[in-house]
């Protein structure tokens, strides 16, 4: 699938708004402040993003080259 593509960035965004309840919960289990809804949910979609860059970047540098 495209990388740019409304369907990833979407569930992107859907998936990091699901993720922002555990970004809350987080923040209240470590007492610190837990931030708004939105920005919870903007946080959830940079960690999904970063971590699907990080696990791409490991399977680029273990695939055999043809």
């Amino acid at each position: 699938m495209n990388q740019t593509s409304p369907v990833s960035t979407g569930a992107s965004a859907v998936t990091g708004a699901m993720l922002g309840g555990c970004i809350v919960w987080i923040c209240q289990a470590a007492k610190l402040p837990a931030p708004p809804s939105e920005v919870a949910g903007t946080m959830g979609a940079i960690v999904l993003t970063a971590a699907h860059y990080v696990v791409n970047l490991i399977n680029a540098r273990n695939t055999p080259k043809q």
